[in-house]
């Protein structure tokens, strides 16, 4: 949890700090770019790669307004916001929904109001909403588990995770209510990870729909743990065995290998060799039922409806693993 607060919770916040992060990332970004094309041929190649991935998708989420040179943002509506970000590259496009949505749910924070319908523009495209409601599940989930009062952490969660989800339902579009709410989840793993277990036994008491989300969200927060992007330490991948270990529950390893896949997916389609590698050291673990597969299928979905990007799926699903052997074509 600490190695994640200087990682990630710095960009929450505005001042210096975060222009000297933004510096501090980007230099780290160029060097694993540098050693990721030195190492052509190598085994350790595909992490070097995914951990540059990674990063590109931190960067986007993180530094929405840089990317998209948001100057007066008090004078640009979400939607155009949207479409700036739909002409830039479309690879891209997921990841700088999220932080679109976050941004903006921060920046109406600031000014002291509820961000109630922020979402509910008519000129919106649907492929934007899904993810413009993980952004707010994001803002909404650390602004509400920073409340936390850790004197009396036991009601203080259960007060604060009980307004998290009222905000969701207050401020989401119909339908998109469990996108916001996964969000709990990855915040909670991320930052707050010893406020799991008293979370999820609120929500089997309170509200037992959202049990799901908040693993699905656990297990996209374990794909992006610093102690997961060393590449000596993220292959073989951690973050499956991880998935296993910390199930409390057979709805929570469901969702947990669901949601680490989804990310895996969006981070890395355009290099299957990665995904290749996972199948190669857990292909025992990931294809013992469906789990997995379902979260590798949604996240493809997604990335279509948001980018129109089915020759990129088509490649994805047209490439087989090298050199094949029946355990690794059944996997694949």
């Amino acid at each position: 949890a600490v190695a994640s607060r200087l990682f990630y919770d710095p960009f929450w916040r505005p001042g210096w700090p975060r222009l000297a992060r933004r510096k501090a990332v980007g230099a780290a970004l160029r060097f694993v770019d540098l050693v990721a094309s030195d190492r052509s041929g190598a085994p350790s190649r595909p992490a070097w790669q995914e951990l540059s991935f990674k990063l590109h998708a931190f960067v986007l989420f993180s530094q929405v307004d840089r990317v998209l040179s948001l100057k007066d943002t008090n004078q640009i509506t979400v939607s155009e916001m949207v479409e700036k970000a739909r002409s830039l590259d479309p690879d891209e496009i997921p990841w700088l929904m999220e932080g679109i949505g976050e941004y903006v749910t921060q920046r109406v924070f600031a000014g002291n109001e509820l961000p109630e319908g922020l979402f509910h523009d008519e000129n919106l495209p649907p492929w934007s909403l899904g993810t413009l409601h993980t952004g707010l599940g994001m803002a909404l989930a650390s602004r509400c588990l920073a409340a936390v009062n850790v004197k009396d952490p036991d009601n203080s969660v259960a007060k604060n995770v009980d307004r998290f989800l009222s905000l969701c339902d207050l401020c989401s579009r119909p339908g998109y209510t469990d996108m916001a709410v996964e969000c709990l989840g990855f915040v909670l793993r991320f930052l707050h990870p010893q406020h799991l277990a008293s979370t999820d036994a609120f929500l089997q008491e309170n509200r037992r729909a959202s049990v799901g989300p908040l693993w699905h969200g656990v297990g996209r927060a374990l794909y992006f743990l610093p102690s997961n992007l060393i590449p000596r330490r993220s292959a073989p991948w951690r973050a499956v065995t991880m998935a296993e270990r910390e199930a409390p529950h057979e709805v929570g390893r469901q969702n947990l290998l669901a949601g680490l896949a989804w990310p895996m997916l969006l981070v890395t389609w355009h290099q299957p060799r990665i995904l290749e590698a996972v199948l190669r050291h857990h292909a025992d673990q990931l294809c013992a039922d469906d789990c997995f597969c379902s979260g590798l299928g949604a996240a493809m979905v997604m990335w279509v409806e948001c980018t129109g990007g089915e020759t990129h799926i088509t490649e994805l699903l047209d490439h087989r693993p090298r050199p094949t052997t029946p355990k690794m074509a059944y996997a694949w």
